[in-house]
């Protein structure tokens, strides 16, 4: 027999070695990643399984990078046909004016990315619609100062050494697009807004519909209505726009969006500054890997022969560009995958995904080298008929080839830092790989060697080589629980941030500087008590907390992670005469919040650790009006803390130990306890999407409101288990002694009919007996009446009593295949109940009767 680890692994995953891998599901594969090392024969089906995710999101997001950025590729053509001299005019306006808008808005939009897509993961669906208006915002006013750039493009490419030909024709091209830097201004932030909900198919058809328009609309502008170079401008920006307005439609009409568009909002203009500072991180980090290549192609233009040398290096770059959009569609899904699953507190889920997109990447990286070897004389002359500038293509072929490659690796590994939130520490590694010592190199090899655009075209692979080793360091060297820790921060600064208002004073300077100083002096105390906080945070289980709030089961307000300090005045450092009673797993304290709400706080009886965390955190996942309401919790502590409702009625064992006669438990009230606990179990056992066991039904976990209706609380020692398992095998019996089911004590087999658990008894002479024993004793004996609460014989009718005594007989099978299940005893109990109630409506009737004689 194999050991109980190799039992239990299919167990955790919630499926068997037969179930689809559309059943798998990323909070199954984190805890499976995370519980112990993985079998090797495991591996293959998991990778299968991410590989599905992905291409799931990037085989549409391909489409959608691809075909968008066809629309310049085919406009360019069409130029190329017209002659040389429009085709490096419009080349070296797409590169130098546009390319500078392109990496802006690109860079910018990557925040949005970044936000949304852990927005997403962590179900704050509503943010998102306000983060893409933010970004919208943002992202015109970008446009507005660079379109000053776009209509004086012909002196500053002057300035900067072009000749003046090929300046004179790149203006008048950068004024056609001029249109089309505001449609990007839009569209980018609304591609990433619907990415970042995995909304990826609509999108790529519209992208291929427009891409099919645009070839035509240029054939008859450029060709049959002969507009020449300002023709395909324009058509390049009504193509943009187009896609802006299919795009805007669709969030606005259909009901995938209905929860993360809610309209417009003037909360997208409030907490402006640390959204602007993300997008700068972001533009920053893009700009300098985006410019660094479109830097190198206008110095190509500086060269002898600057027409054949733009011409021959804006071909390469325009295929290396078409293999650098596939990537970036791996890149965009790599990003969503890391960001959804970070933001859903998932580190192994994210890791592993990294894994299998740069694999995959790289396998298509050489599938794409290969290709332009074989056919780089036709790829050639689809831009230009010209002898030369074709020649000069294929001497540039082999350092294209190892670009491509490099394709493969360094674009996924940004889309992860994008997806991770390291836009800032990327804009470093950019600046220092690409022109501290990529564009140095390539200019001294381009002019000082003599090699032309060989030369410089070496210097960008040098920086891009230099750039892609940092990021597999960086990559490899990540700690996925801290990313967690960090994309849980971000989204609780960006939803809540409307309520921060910056606060400028005349007295700034004087501010300014009582503010460093109270920085310096604080500084240590600061980050040491942060330190502390994450250090707990951690080890209590926020990562386990991030998966049961992504659930729809998840009984709590999502947003509700109480601080330290919120709760200290709260806790009365934990006084015994606050007490309100021990748990499995703690102790409950009566507290009081800041807002004068009185609740109950349950302190772990230590620091909680493996498994203990996730009994612990168990507590939230019961979601019904016989539960007791969890308000939140606090991580940041050294064990950890639960906030409940305040039940104030006690215990259903208090009223059944000291019977209070002002308030007796009638034979109507403890029937319906009885049904309302039967209730919540049944639906703990059937009506979740993943079953749970309580494992720890007694009277001390059954409070009473103020109405006497049953709240089911301690969940502490709970499981959960597979929807389609009806047992679970556990290494250890959990519970309380004496309410444990004897089939769980003797075979560790705990099913849904165990949470019927039996109390251990004294009798008479003091000998042990288990009540349960003690009951079938009686009923074997015909004496049940002779062990009955005095209040039970006097309210009820014997048949009612007898059924329920049935009932309970039932219950204590040792056989558990003949226990009815939670669904079934509440059926019957509410067929007690009704049949009570129909007899105190007789009993009122009748006594009515007999006065009105």
């Amino acid at each position: 027999m194999g050991s109980v680890e190799e039992i239990q692994q299919p167990l955790l995953l919630g499926f068997d070695t037969h179930s689809r891998l559309a059943d798998l599901s990323s909070p199954a594969v984190e805890e499976f990643l995370g519980h112990r090392p993985v079998a090797l024969w495991w591996w293959p089906r998991l990778v299968v399984w991410e590989s599905r995710l992905l291409w799931i999101l990037s085989g549409s997001s391909i489409i959608v990078s691809v075909f968008n950025y066809m629309l310049s590729f085919v406009t360019l053509m069409f130029c190329g046909h017209l002659s040389a001299l429009e085709l490096a005019g419009a080349s070296i306006a797409s590169v130098g004016i546009q390319g500078l808008a392109y990496g802006i808005m690109l860079g910018m939009a990557s925040a949005v990315q970044t936000v949304c897509g852990q927005a997403y993961g962590a179900k704050q669906l509503p943010a998102m619609g306000i983060i893409c208006q933010r970004a919208i915002i943002l992202h015109l006013g970008a446009a507005i100062l660079l379109s000053f750039v776009y209509w004086w493009s012909g002196p500053i490419l002057v300035a900067i050494g072009q000749s003046e030909e090929i300046a004179e024709q790149g203006q008048i091209f950068a004024r056609g697009i001029i249109p089309q830097l505001f449609a990007f201004a839009i569209n980018c932030p609304q591609q990433r807004f619907l990415q970042a909900q995995n909304i990826v198919n609509p999108l790529a058809y519209m992208s291929v519909g427009v891409f099919i328009l645009h070839i035509l609309l240029n054939w008859v502008v450029v060709f049959v209505v002969d507009y020449g170079l300002t023709g395909a401008a324009l058509t390049l920006s009504f193509s943009w726009w187009l896609l802006v307005i299919i795009y805007g439609l669709y969030i606005l009409l259909s009901p995938k969006c209905k929860e993360t568009w809610t309209g417009f909002s003037w909360k997208a203009f409030k907490g402006m500054w640390p959204y602007f500072k993300l997008t700068v991180a972001s533009a920053t980090m893009l700009c300098l890997e985006i410019w660094y290549n479109q830097g190198l192609t206008l110095i190509s233009g500086l060269l002898p022969n600057p027409t054949i040398s733009l011409d021959s290096i804006s071909i390469c770059m325009n295929y290396w560009n078409f293999s650098l959009q596939f990537m970036l569609g791996l890149s965009a899904a790599a990003s969503v995958r890391v960001s959804n699953e970070l933001g859903a507190g998932h580190p192994r889920v994210a890791k592993f995904s990294v894994f299998v997109v740069n694999g995959t990447s790289i396998l298509i990286s050489i599938i794409f080298s290969a290709i332009i070897l074989i056919f780089r004389v036709g790829l050639s002359k689809l831009f230009t008929s010209d002898a030369d500038v074709v020649e000069a293509v294929l001497d540039l072929t082999p350092l294209l080839v190892v670009s491509v490659f490099l394709n493969g690796i360094q674009p996924i590994l940004s889309g992860v830092a994008i997806g991770s939130g390291w836009q800032d520490v990327v804009a470093y590694v950019n600046l220092v790989c690409y022109y501290i010592i990529g564009f140095p190199v390539g200019c001294l090899l381009g002019f000082k060697a003599s090699m032309g655009v060989a030369g410089i075209w070496w210097g960008m692979l040098i920086g891009v080589f230099l750039q892609t080793v940092v990021l597999i360091v960086l990559t490899a060297r990540t700690n996925w629980d801290a990313e967690v820790l960090k994309a849980a921060d971000r989204l609780d600064k960006s939803a809540n941030e409307e309520n921060t208002d910056m606060v400028v004073s005349e007295r700034l300077p004087a501010a300014l500087l009582a503010y460093c100083l109270y920085t310096l002096a604080h500084d240590g105390l600061t980050k040491k008590d942060t330190n502390r906080k994450q250090k707990f945070s951690k080890r209590n289980g926020v990562f386990l907390l991030g998966q049961q709030l992504s659930s729809a089961e998840a009984n709590v307000d999502k947003n509700k992670l109480f601080s330290k300090e919120e709760l200290e005045n709260t806790r009365d450092h934990f006084s015994v005469e606050r007490i309100l009673g021990q748990g499995g797993q703690g102790t409950v304290y009566k507290g009081m919040l800041a807002n004068g709400r009185t609740v109950a706080v349950n302190k772990s009886k230590s620091v909680v650790i493996g498994d203990e965390v996730r009994q612990f955190i168990n507590e939230i996942v019961f979601c019904h009006k016989n539960g007791v309401k969890l308000l939140g919790c606090c991580l940041e502590t050294e064990v950890p803390l639960l906030v409940y409702e305040f039940i104030n009625n006690g215990t259903l064992s208090h009223y059944i130990q000291h019977p209070n006669e002002e308030f007796p438990l009638t034979w109507e009230m403890r029937l319906q306890v009885a049904t309302e606990v039967a209730g919540a179990l049944s639906y703990l056992h059937s009506a979740v999407s993943c079953p749970i066991y309580h494992r720890d039904i007694k009277s001390s976990n059954i409070l009473l409101d103020d109405k006497y209706r049953a709240k089911v609380a301690d969940f502490g020692t709970s499981t959960s288990v597979a929807i389609d398992k009806t047992h679970l095998t556990m290494t250890q019996v959990n519970g309380t002694f004496g309410y444990l089911d004897p089939e769980y004590f003797q075979t560790s087999q705990f099913t849904d009919k165990s949470d019927e658990k039996k109390p251990i008894f004294k009798t008479e002479s003091q000998e042990p007996m288990s009540l349960s024993h003690y009951f079938l004793l009686s009923m074997d004996e015909y004496r049940l009446f002779d062990i009955l609460d005095a209040r039970v014989v006097k309210d009820a009718r014997k048949e009612e009593i007898m059924e329920v005594a049935n009932l309970a007989r039932r219950c204590l099978n040792l056989n558990g295949k003949k226990r009815p299940t939670m669904k079934e005893i509440e059926a019957e109990l509410q067929g007690n109940q009704l049949s009570v109630k129909d007899l105190m409506s007789n009993k009122i009737l009748t006594l009515i009767m007999s006065k009105l004689e």
